[in-house]
């Protein structure tokens, strides 16, 4: 589907044969495209360790034995989950143990971003070097390190190198660890590695003999980048409080350079550690703490494991003091900036939490600190809101804690206008923090849990209904207050669409009267409404509610929540026929689910509503009885329970978009058009949807499950898809945003992909709508329209809705103006009145979030097209008029191939063979060599022309991993251009312009905040749809028949855009029209995805 690109070719000074038309000479006058813009990545400042926004962090962190445990990867997202900020991997060079390949290595730095973790990567081999005689040097570490470079370069804002662990024994001179490491850092220096790198101490690390303490300067002094911080492991030499502090008070006094505690435990070999003060000190200090370890330590070390058997569930003693303890992780934790965290040093105040008792009375409590002006703990402004509890025991997401809700850490601090983690205090000198409690006996009424906050509190109680007659959903009696019982828990509580829930089989265990009641509740039923009051002295406002579905409860949010139930007495009809339908939300009724009983379905065509869910809803929703007859009258009994958040997400990550699909457990959805309050990146903290056509489709193929529950766009590339296609292969729009709220989704991506004279300077996606033939006019009210009334519905406002909009569009109008259906585009009723058009209409919902495409850097890098194209798109986007949402930014290579980063071919203007790497005939003399750097500037060009400072880009990363046999491991040594080129980039292609069908690979997994500015990395184009059809001698698509053949889609042509005959398509044989199933295309993209799956 993508477009011709700019080409220009040269060799030395011979200007090619085949100039596109659109650029001109002055292209050629300049050899220097805008320069890529590379992360500045770590760095050190006297103490302090700058993360790449130039921003102090202060390492809080758990030491993982990956080169032991490699199948133990699911051990990153269970260490972020601690509220951790980094993670030290143990790694092997294969001097002792089995080497860590550089693919492995990409694969861990890929975790540690997909789970916001900073990378403090190790090589284990050297430990007690001169001492141990299985050891490896430090000089075998360093060559590692650059052995595997390739998984390093581009890493910078998020990997630091520790050189070698504990690499010297004890009795060794001290000149072995000073000279090794100043020669290791030259070795890496020289190679081009810029990372900060990091020193481990000797005596097995623990410094003793004050070698490190005495000579830290003079190895610093080997760094060209003064980027080097050194690492103290503490573990029974320090067995007391001024042995700590000596010692980092010395070194800080003694060096001006960074000191982390790399590794401490609480217990070594039955060797004591004062672990308390280690976090004390180190909190006193500002300096950084890295716990030994998760989890797999020998028979000898047990008592260092956090987790038990890697069972994050199951922390050890020393696990629980580490994470929960004073001054521990949870409470003192920064996520870097790099990953839109907090700025500064670390906070030594606690989250709130509350705890229960099986009596069923509750208590809700602020552990606090000390400050000046009283006592005060950290809560989370959310959307201005009264203050609302952080999460100790989970990072992202919303959570459930101590029998009350609570919003992870990176959540919290992703919000915007004064929402983020606050110091909530009292003024008075009182040791004692603020607290609201409530207390029920177990037989009659009982107080929903209550949260609490230095300036507000709520409580709530409902009472328990009976019923008798009729149909309802079941709860659980627990000791007298209802819950809902969950849909996937076996046993235990749980926590379901934004609300605890129940198992029947421990709701079953209860004694006295309670136990699953309901399921039995009608015409005679007797319920009574559930109350609710809050206080509060600085409520400002709160968002739009979330109703949670399958059965009525009395949940409980922090400082702005409410429940609610109301019932309606039921009446029969008489005369006539009638069919039991769903009121949802006051709409027109909607049918009911046969095959299932909560969440929303599909079934014969269209959506439907499971039973247990529509009587759940509030006002005069619930089941009714439509007839057609004369007496008729409906009956509806429904509870909800409201909550004011207004993201409705579940527990999720941020970093993973990864869910199961079609659930068919019940869903929330508000009830108002505004979706609430905007946040800056909707892809923070958000259950991404999982669209379960394509889904069923990716597990069908060989090694598909690996990728089917991650995100993909829905492409609405037709008035016909709106509803759905025509031979049932899809949902229409509705059908999506119906299964979103069945599986509990909160993100929906989708695109906008209709504008008159579609796809103009090529054949495979050509549209349905004609300038010519009235088709600015049919955009604007068949397709457009439809659209925002759909995503209107309040059912569907607390799902945040990113908008890819209008795919190649745009760029056509830079660089393809003399295809005379372009040129058209380019006037009234175009591209620029289309997509202005449906920007402004989808920008009067606030939960829609449009992002404009704008190609990929193989086609606008040129430094006359970048600039053009600035110019134009900027013009289009900007303006849109009072009370219009203004674009979240800009999307690119949708649909295309391009690598994020080109890591072996950092610099486009290096000399080689007597040329620059961008005169090569790949690049012809492109200066954007990836799209990490291209959406860098892009960005900052945008901001400069007037645009939000707080836009977001968002790079398509499904189909452009190129891993496989052919990928490059090492930048090439040749001296010839060419070879150089042809043996170090990632991208395989045979020309940047190849776009059809190409076998590429699946790349980087959808994750939020990969880079600065750059919103997400996201799924555009679902792996294994066609790009277009490859025979010429095609039959038409009876969903689409304006689809047509372009030869760039077949394997046997030339390749348009080249000046080279010999130079293919290299497009895939045999695929079908484009969006249509290409399952050989489907299988390459998993067989080559880097990082492998």
């Amino acid at each position: 589907m993508k477009k011709p690109i700019t080409s220009i070719r040269a060799q030395g000074s011979r200007i090619g044969s085949r100039i596109k038309r659109w650029l001109g000479y002055s292209t050629l006058a300049c050899s220097c495209a805008l320069a890529a813009t590379a992360n500045a990545g770590f760095s050190v400042s006297g103490t302090q360790l700058l993360d790449g926004n130039g921003n102090a962090f202060v390492m809080r962190g758990i030491n993982h034995a990956h080169a032991w445990y490699t199948g133990e990867t699911s051990s990153f997202a269970n260490i972020a989950a601690t509220g951790a900020n980094t993670v030290r991997v143990v790694l092997s060079n294969g001097d002792q143990w089995t080497r860590n390949s550089e693919s492995d290595v990409a694969n861990v730095v890929s975790l540690c971003k997909q789970n916001q973790l900073i990378c403090v990567l190790e090589v284990h081999d050297a430990t007690g070097g001169g001492e141990e005689s299985a050891a490896g040097t430090i000089a075998s570490a360093a060559n590692y390190w650059v052995a595997i470079a390739g998984a390093l370069r581009g890493q910078e804002d998020y990997v630091i190198i520790n050189i070698a662990n504990e690499p010297v024994g004890n009795n060794q001179p001290s000149s072995m660890w000073i000279n090794d490491h100043r020669s290791a850092i030259q070795t890496l220096r020289n190679a081009g590695l810029t990372h900060t790198l990091m020193v481990d101490a000797p005596n097995w690390g623990q410094d003793w003999d004050s070698v490190m303490l005495n000579n830290a300067s003079q190895v610093a002094s080997a760094d060209s980048a003064n980027n080097t911080m050194f690492s103290v492991h503490m573990y029974e030499v320090y067995q007391n409080r001024s042995s700590v502090e000596n010692y980092v008070s010395s070194f800080l006094s003694s060096h001006n350079l960074p000191l982390i505690v790399g590794e401490f435990g609480a217990d070594h070999q039955g060797n004591a550690v004062d672990a308390d003060s280690i976090m004390a000190v180190a909190q006193q200090y500002n300096i950084g703490y890295i716990g030994w370890s998760w989890s797999g330590n020998g028979d000898c070390c047990t008592a260092l494991d956090i987790a038990n058997n890697f069972n994050p569930s199951s922390l050890s003693s020393w696990g629980n003091r580490l994470i929960n303890g004073t001054n521990g992780i949870s409470s003192t934790s920064v996520r870097a900036t790099v990953y839109g965290g907090g700025t500064g040093s670390s906070s030594s105040s606690s989250s709130s939490s509350s705890s229960s008792s099986s009596s069923s009375s509750s208590s809700s409590s602020s552990s606090s600190s000390s400050s000046s002006g009283g006592q005060c703990t950290e809560m989370c402004k959310w959307y201005q809101d009264d203050p609302r509890p952080l999460c100790t025991g989970q990072t992202s997401g919303w959570g459930y804690e101590n029998n009350q809700s609570c919003i992870g850490r990176t959540t919290c601090e992703s919000q915007s206008g004064s929402g983020g983690v606050i110091s909530s205090c009292n003024s008075s000198s009182s040791s004692s923090s603020s607290s609201s409690s409530s207390s029920s006996s177990s037989s009659s009424s009982s107080s929903s849990s209550s949260s609490s906050s230095s300036s507000s509190s709520s409580s709530s109680s409902s009472s328990s209904s009976s019923s008798s007659g009729g149909s309802c959903g079941t709860q659980c009696n627990w000791y007298g207050s209802t819950w809902p019982i969950c849909t996937n828990t076996t046993s235990g509580w749980g926590y379901e669409n934004n609300q605890s829930c129940i198992s029947t089989s421990t709701c079953n265990s209860q004694s006295g009267g309670g136990g699953v009641v309901g399921g039995n509740c009608g015409s005679s039923s007797s319920s009574s409404s559930s109350s609710s009051s809050s206080s509060s002295s600085s409520s400002s406002s709160s968002s739009s509610s979330s109703s949670s579905s399958s059965s009525s409860s009395s949940s409980s949010s922090s400082s702005s929540s409410s429940s609610s139930s109301s019932s309606s007495s039921s009446s029969s009809s008489s005369g006539g026929s009638c069919t039991e339908q769903c009121k949802w939300y006051q709409d027109d009724p909607r049918p009911l689910c046969t095959g299932q009983t909560s969440g929303w379905g599909y079934e014969n065509g269209q959506s439907c509503i499971g039973r247990t869910t529509c009587e759940s809803q509030s006002g005069s929703g619930g089941v009714i009885s439509s007839c057609s007859g004369s007496s008729s009258s409906s009956s509806s009994s429904s509870s909800s329970s409201s909550s004011s958040s207004s993201s409705s997400s579940s527990s999720s990550s941020s970093s993973s978009s990864s869910s199961s699909s079609s659930s068919s457990s019940s869903s929330s959805s508000g009830s108002s058009s505004s979706g609430g309050a905007r946040v800056d990146n909707p892809f923070v903290g958000a259950n991404w949807y999982i669209d379960p056509v394509w889904s069923a489709k990716a597990a069908g193929e060989p090694g598909g499950s690996a990728i089917a529950n991650y995100n993909t766009a829905v492409w609405m590339d037709r008035i016909g898809a709106i509803a759905g296609p025509a031979d049932g292969d899809g949902l229409g729009l509705r059908g999506h945003l119906d299964e979103a709220l069945a599986q509990g989704a909160n993100l929906f991506m989708f695109v906008v992909y209709d504008l008159p004279n579609r796809d103009c300077a090529a054949l495979a996606s050509n549209g349905e709508l004609r300038i010519s033939e009235d088709g600015f006019n049919r955009y604007q009210n068949e397709y457009i329209a439809p659209i925002v009334e759909i995503l209107s519905d309040p059912a569907y406002a607390n799902i945040r809705i990113a908008a890819i909009i209008e795919v190649d569009s745009l760029p056509n109008l830079v660089t393809n103006l003399d295809e005379a259906d372009c040129n058209e585009a380019n006037g009234a009723g175009g591209y620029v009145d289309g997509i202005r058009h449906s920007l402004i209409e989808l920008g009067r919902l606030n939960n829609v979030y449009s992002y404009v495409d704008i190609a990929h850097s193989g086609w606008l890098g040129w430094s006359d097209n970048f600039s053009e194209a600035v110019a134009l798109i900027g013009d289009a986007v900007n303006n849109l008029g009072s009370g219009i949402n203004p674009i979240a930014g800009f999307v690119s290579n949708s649909a295309n191939y391009t690598p994020v980063e080109e890591i072996y071919l950092p610099n486009p203007d290096l000399q080689v063979g007597g040329g620059q790497l961008k005169s090569s005939d790949f690049y012809e003399f492109n200066g954007y060599f990836d799209e990490l750097s291209f959406v860098t500037d892009w960005r900052n060009a945008m901001v400069s022309r007037g645009l939000p400072s707080n836009i977001g880009m968002l790079i398509d990363t499904g189909r452009n991993g190129w891993g496989g046999p052919g990928r490059p491991t090492a930048v090439s040594t040749s001296t010839d251009l060419e070879t150089y080129i042809n043996e170090s980039r990632l991208d395989r292609r045979q020309h940047r312009g190849n776009w059809c069908n190409q076998p590429g690979g699946v790349g980087f997994r959808p994750q939020a905040n990969p880079h600065s500015g750059v919103d997400a990395y996201v799924w555009v184009k679902p792996q294994g749809e066609s790009d277009g059809v490859s025979d010429p001698n095609f039959e038409v698509d009876p969903n689409d028949p304006n689809k047509k053949h372009d030869p760039m889609c077949d394997p046997n042509a030339d390749n348009r855009y080249a000046d080279d005959s010999s130079i293919k398509t290299g497009s895939m044989d045999n695929a079908p029209h484009a969006g249509r199933w290409f399952p050989e295309a489907f299988r390459v993209l998993v067989e080559n995805a880097y990082p492998p799956l």
